[in-house]
C-alpha cells in the first residue's frame, strides 16, 4: 500500500491508497488507525481503490491543534476524496465513522432520513459501546437501509471476525 498524507480542514492525515477501480473509503473506530481495516483492504483492493484513514490526531496523522466537530471530520472525508480523485465512493466505517458522515446534531434524524443511498447498518450483538438498540434504530431512520446484528462480535467487527465482515461488504457492495 502506498502511504501518504493529505491536506485537510484538520490538518495533514496519513492515507494508505491501495487498487484500483472504483473508490472504497474506510474510517477506523476512535482511537484506531486505518491499519484495523487491513483484512479489508487485502480482500477489496483487487476490486477497489482502497483507501484507509487515520483520522484527525490518531496514527501517523497531524496532532490536533484545536479542538473539532464531526461536520470538519466529514470534510476531512471529502478532502480525502479529493485528493484521491474521487467523486463518489463506497464509504465503510466503525462507530464515530458514522458521525463523521452524519454528524450528530438535533436533526440527525431528519438527516438519516434524507441519506437516498443504499446503506447497510451493521451491529456486534455483545457490543457495550453503541447498543443494538441505537444502531438498529439508525438503520431504521435511513429509508434504503439494511441493518445486521453479528453473533459473537462486539464493537470491532472487523478486527473480531474479517471474514465475516468480508462477506457482508462484498455481498453488499458487489452483490456477490
Amino acid at each position: 500500500m502506498e502511504s501518504r498524507t493529505v491536506a485537510t480542514r484538520l490538518g495533514r492525515l496519513r492515507i494508505q491508497v491501495d487498487g484500483a477501480g472504483d473508490t472504497m473509503v474506510f474510517w477506523p473506530s476512535l482511537l484506531m488507525t486505518g491499519d484495523m481495516w487491513s483484512g479489508q483492504a487485502a480482500a477489496f483492493r483487487d476490486h477497489f481503490k482502497v483507501v484507509l484513514i487515520d483520522p484527525p490526531g490518531h496514527g501517523a496523522s497531524e496532532k490536533l491543534a484545536a479542538p473539532f466537530t464531526f461536520e470538519d471530520c466529514a470534510q476531512c472525508v471529502v478532502d480525502v476524496l479529493d485528493a484521491v480523485g474521487a467523486n463518489q465512493a463506497h464509504f465503510v466505517g466503525n462507530s464515530w465513522a458514522v458521525a463523521s458522515v452524519v454528524p450528530d446534531r438535533p436533526d440527525q434524524r431528519e438527516l438519516l432520513g434524507r441519506v437516498r443511498t443504499p446503506v447497510l447498518v451493521v451491529a456486534g450483538a455483545e457490543d457495550a459501546t453503541f447498543p443494538v438498540a441505537e444502531t438498529l434504530a439508525m438503520a431504521a431512520a435511513i429509508p434504503a437501509a439494511s441493518s445486521v446484528v453479528l453473533d459473537g462480535v462486539a464493537h470491532l467487527a472487523a478486527l473480531e471476525n474479517p471474514t465475516l465482515v468480508n462477506a457482508l461488504i462484498s455481498d453488499f457492495v458487489l452483490g456477490a
